[in-house]
C-alpha cells in the first residue's frame, strides 16, 4: 500500500505533501497558478475559516507560493492547457494517485483542461465527492455548430462524473440545465464577486496612480486582462485609433499581458497593430501586476471588448471603483453590466460601435459619473464576494457537515 510523505518543507514528490494532514480532505484543482492566487485563494481561506481542510493544486508558479504562504497547502500537479494531449493520459494518472494517496474527500475542479482531467482522475480514483465550478462553459453562442457540439457533448459526459455543478453566470446555469450537463437539483448559480470595498476605496489613489503613469489631465481608457485575440483587443486598438482624431489626449491604459501557456499569444500582432495604428504615445502598459486597483485608479472608462466570458470580475472591479463599463453584449457581461445605466454593451467585433460608446462617455462627465454611480451600487448589492462565499459554503455543508469532520 502507498503511504503519504511526510515532509515539513514543500512537496518531494508531486502531488504528495506534508506533514501528514487530518481527513477528510478538500482539494481544489486548477490548471495555473494565476487561478489559484486571483480566483481561488479568497474561497480557500473562507472554507479553511469555516472549518474545512482544504488544500489547492495546479501547475507550479508564484502563485503558488502565495496560497502557502496565507496557509493553503500546494499539491503540485502538471497540466499541459491544450485541449488535446497524449500527455492527459499521465496527468489522468498521476491525479488519480494524489487523489487516493491524500484521501480527498471532495474534489472541486475549475478551468477547462484541469476540470475535465480532474474528474476523470477522480472517477478513476473514486473520490466520494466532485465538484465542478464553471467559469464559463468553452462553447458559446457565436461558435459554429460544428465546434460547439462536442464541447456541448464532452461537457455531457463529464457531467455524469459531477456530483455538483457551480456556475458563475445565471445563462450559464440555466445552459445547464437545458444541455443535459447537470440537473437543477444538482448545480447551483454561484455568481462572482470581489472585495468591492476593496476596489471602492482605491479610487482615492486616483492622483497618484496618474501621476506615476505620466498623465496629467488626459482621458484614460483602461483594459485590464491577457493579450490574446479573444479578449478583443484588435477592436479596442481599433476604436482607440478612431477616436483619437476627436480626442488627441487620449490614453489607452493595458493592464495585463500573456502567460507563457496562452495558446493565443498575442504581444507580436499587437505591437504591429500599436504601429499601423500610430498608437505609440497612446498606449500606456503595466504588465501583470498585484496592483490593479492602483493602476485602474487612473481610468475614466473600462473597456471589455471579449469574444468570449464566463463572469468577468475585471468589470466588477471597475464598476466597484465607480467607472463606467462597455462591454460586448455576450455571457457574463450582460449580467453585469446593465446598458444604459452602468455603461454600454456594444455588438460583438464591431470596431465602431465600440469607439462610438466610448466617445460618448469621454464627451460626457455627467453621464460618466451616473452610470460609474450606478455602476458602483450595483457592485456592491449583487457581486460582493462575502455573498459566492455563503452561497458555496452552504452547498459544501450539504455534501460534507462541517459538524461531521
Amino acid at each position: 500500500m502507498e503511504k503519504r510523505v511526510t515532509k515539513t518543507n514543500g512537496p518531494s514528490e508531486e502531488g504528495i505533501v506534508g506533514p501528514k494532514r487530518p481527513s477528510p480532505l478538500v482539494l481544489h484543482l486548477a490548471t495555473i497558478d494565476t487561478s489559484l492566487r486571483h480566483l481561488l485563494l479568497p474561497q480557500l481561506l473562507y472554507l479553511r475559516d469555516a472549518g474545512y481542510n482544504v488544500a489547492a493544486s495546479c501547475n507550479p508558479g508564484p502563485g503558488t507560493q502565495v496560497a502557502e504562504e496565507a496557509g493553503v497547502p500546494y499539491l503540485p500537479v502538471r497540466i499541459e492547457r491544450k485541449l488535446l494531449s497524449l500527455h492527459h493520459l499521465v496527468t489522468v494518472w498521476r491525479l488519480a494517485r494524489m487523489l487516493r494517496i491524500n484521501e480527498v474527500r471532495i474534489l472541486h475542479v475549475h478551468t477547462p483542461v484541469a476540470a475535465a482531467l480532474g474528474r476523470l482522475a477522480a472517477w478513476v480514483a473514486h473520490t466520494p465527492v466532485v465538484f465542478y465550478t464553471a467559469h464559463g462553459f468553452y462553447f458559446h453562442e457565436n461558435q459554429p455548430r460544428r465546434c460547439r457540439v462536442p464541447l456541448v457533448l464532452t461537457e455531457r459526459l463529464l457531467g455524469k462524473m459531477t456530483d455538483h455543478l457551480f456556475s458563475q453566470s445565471a445563462e450559464d446555469g440555466a445552459t445547464a440545465v437545458r444541455y443535459h450537463i447537470a440537473s437543477a437539483e444538482d448545480s447551483t448559480v454561484l455568481g462572482n464577486g470581489i472585495d468591492v470595498e476593496l476596489f471602492a476605496g482605491a479610487a482615492e489613489c486616483r492622483e497618484d496612480s496618474r501621476q506615476k503613469l505620466g498623465l496629467s489631465d488626459e482621458p484614460v481608457v483602461a483594459f485590464t486582462g491577457r493579450f490574446v485575440r479573444e479578449k478583443g483587443i484588435a477592436e479596442l486598438l481599433e476604436a482607440v485609433a478612431r477616436l483619437r482624431g476627436e480626442h488627441p489626449a487620449l490614453r489607452l491604459l493595458i493592464i495585463g499581458g500573456s502567460l507563457p501557456s496562452d495558446r493565443d499569444p498575442a504581444e507580436a500582432h499587437l505591437a504591429a497593430m500599436v504601429e499601423r495604428l500610430g498608437l505609440q504615445d497612446t498606449l500606456i502598459t503595466t504588465g501583470f501586476t498585484d496592483r490593479v486597483a492602483y493602476f485602474l485608479s487612473a481610468a475614466d472608462v473600462f473597456v471589455l471588448p471579449s469574444y468570449r466570458e464566463g463572469m468577468p470580475r475585471s468589470i466588477l472591479e471597475a464598476m466597484a471603483m465607480g467607472l463606467p463599463v462597455v462591454a460586448t453584449n455576450i455571457r457574463g457581461c450582460r449580467e453585469e453590466v446593465v446598458d444604459g445605466v452602468t455603461g454600454f454593451l456594444v455588438p460583438l467585433r464591431d470596431a465602431p460601435a465600440l469607439a462610438d460608446r466610448i466617445g460618448r462617455l469621454i464627451d460626457d462627465h455627467a453621464e460618466r459619473q451616473r452610470m460609474g454611480e450606478a455602476g458602483q451600487a450595483r457592485a456592491r448589492e449583487l457581486f460582493d464576494e462575502r455573498l459566492v462565499f455563503e452561497r458555496l459554503l452552504s452547498v459544501y455543508q450539504r455534501y460534507l457537515p462541517v459538524e461531521a469532520i
